[in-house]
């Protein structure tokens, strides 16, 4: 075997063992890492209003740890006596949390208003719950309920008007009279948007837009109403004598007394859910709030 051979069999068998050295190095450091994992998926989109996050921080917050804003100026706010073993009704958020336990008055109404919730009490009490306070507010007027429209909170008095609810601080506050052509209103409500109101009057409802043109109207029975969903093409009329409620695509819902819109879904509540203490429910920046007369 001449020299030459000899030299390139030996660098062959260098440059074999120098592959065997770099393959053993690379198959240890693969057996020391962590084993690969699946990229994780994008984190579901936000809702698309950032309302709801607000004010869900709003409803949990520590009632403890909120300042409390009263008028300065002495206004007297009726009260209601209390009775042993009556059951006063509370409000609450789905899933069992209850707002505002502080509160011994009667809750008889919710909705939303700014950037936070206008809560209605016995005899028109409120308290108008912000990210930080909560604004206790005695009574102008005896409101009996409340609708969110056009930005603006309108309220339903005990004697059939309508009123705007007006709010620049604890001590300046009132209520507007609202479409005053209007009498012995018995029932209002409004769509998710804001952007119409629906008012009943005997035999009749009409629905006005933002500029008050009647955009909707319709002959109803005294025991009917009209449950408004996200816009104007979303609504159930409920026949509360029969308790059945009619969609706007014609499906009948059987044993229907209330209800609330949620995403394009109707969540009915029977009568004997609402003799049971579930008095009132509204949907409200996603979430739904009840009344709830019970212990």
């Amino acid at each position: 075997m001449t020299v030459d051979v000899v030299v390139v069999v030996i660098s062959l068998v260098v440059v074999s063992l120098v592959l065997s050295v770099i393959c053993i190095a690379l198959a240890a450091v693969a057996l020391s890492a962590p084993s690969a994992q699946p990229a994780p998926k994008a984190a579901a989109p936000a809702p698309r209003a950032a309302a709801p996050q607000r004010t869900a921080r709003v409803a949990r917050a520590s009632s403890s740890a909120r300042a409390v804003r009263m008028p300065t100026a002495p206004r007297q706010a009726r009260t209601t006596p209390r009775v042993p073993g009556t059951v006063i009704p509370k409000l609450y958020m789905a899933g069992g949390y209850r707002l505002l336990a502080n509160i011994t008055e009667p809750v008889i109404d919710v909705c939303s208003f700014r950037d936070g919730l206008l809560v209605l009490l016995v005899y028109g009490n409120m308290v108008y719950r912000t990210d930080e306070v909560d604004y206790h507010l005695p009574a102008t007027e005896t409101i009996v309920s409340i609708v969110s429209f056009n930005n603006t909170v309108i309220g339903l008095s005990d004697d059939g008007r309508l009123f705007e609810f007006i709010f620049v601080s604890e001590d300046n506050y009132s209520w507007k009279p609202y479409l005053q052509s209007l009498s012995g209103i018995y029932y209002i409500n409004a769509t998710g948007t804001g952007d119409v109101l629906w008012v009943q009057m005997p035999e009749k409802g009409l629905a006005f837009d933002k500029t008050l043109d009647v955009v909707a109207r319709k002959e109803l029975t005294s025991d009917t109403v009209r449950v408004y969903g996200t816009d104007l093409s979303e609504y159930i009329d409920i026949e509360r004598g029969t308790c059945t409620g009619m969609l706007t695509d014609g499906t009948s819902v059987p044993d229907v007394y209330d209800g609330a819109w949620q995403e394009s879904v109707f969540w009915p509540t029977s009568y004997a859910q609402y003799e049971a203490g579930v008095q009132r429910v509204r949907s409200l920046f996603g979430t739904l709030y009840y009344v709830l007369a019970r212990d």
